[in-house]
Parts: structure tokens; C-alpha cells; sequence
């Protein structure tokens, strides 16, 4: 078995988009780099967000466009929160699995 090298490893295109049937459409969900995910975490600490208000800004900044730029900003999440919890729990789910993160790293950030 042959190893990668850092050409490969680095030349990889691992950062995609996922397609997700909500809200009677689709949108497009973008896997973020690890480090856009750690600079998220970061800030949703700093600003000392509470559960809810991290996965509605982890959702705002995952939900894409066809050229990858977010569909919604950080002052846009409120309208997210007033989406029924039922499609919004389909996109947490695409969006948490997609980005490696769980509700236990989302409680880990309110604890330091």
C-alpha cells in the first residue's frame, strides 16, 4: 500500500456540498475546512451563544449558494429560528454529520 504524499493530501478537493430536501426544495449545504469549523467554534464561544442560537449560526453559515457564499448572515439567523423544527432538524442533522460536529461539541463551547 502506497501513502499519500503532501501533493496529494493537499491537492485533495475534500471540501463539498451536499444537496438537502427542506422546505418543499432543495438547498445546498457546504462541508466547511477545518479551519473555518474551528474559527466558528471560536467565535460561537466568544459571543457566548447559547445552544440554539450556535446551530442557528452553524446552519446560516453552511446553507450556500451556487457559487458557495452563504445564503443568510449572522443577523439573518433569527428567520431561521422561526422555520419549523421539524425541516430544520432534517438540515441540523445533514449539517452537523457532514462538518464532524455533534450537540456534545456544542455544549463542550458553553463550558470554557
Amino acid at each position: 500500500m502506497a501513502y499519500l504524499t503532501k501533493e496529494q493530501i493537499i491537492g485533495f478537493q475534500d471540501i463539498k456540498t451536499t444537496d438537502v430536501n427542506v422546505w418543499g426544495g432543495i438547498v445546498k449545504v457546504k462541508t466547511l475546512s477545518a479551519l473555518e469549523r474551528g474559527q466558528f467554534l471560536r467565535d460561537a464561544r466568544d459571543k457566548k451563544l447559547d445552544e440554539t442560537r450556535t446551530e442557528l449560526a452553524w446552519v446560516a453559515k453552511c446553507l450556500v449558494d451556487d457559487t458557495g457564499k452563504p445564503l443568510f448572515n449572522e443577523n439573518e439567523i433569527e428567520q431561521l429560528g422561526a422555520k419549523s423544527a421539524s425541516e430544520y432538524s432534517k438540515l441540523t442533522d445533514v449539517i452537523f454529520k457532514v462538518n464532524a460536529l455533534s450537540t456534545d461539541a456544542i455544549e463542550e463551547i458553553k463550558k470554557k
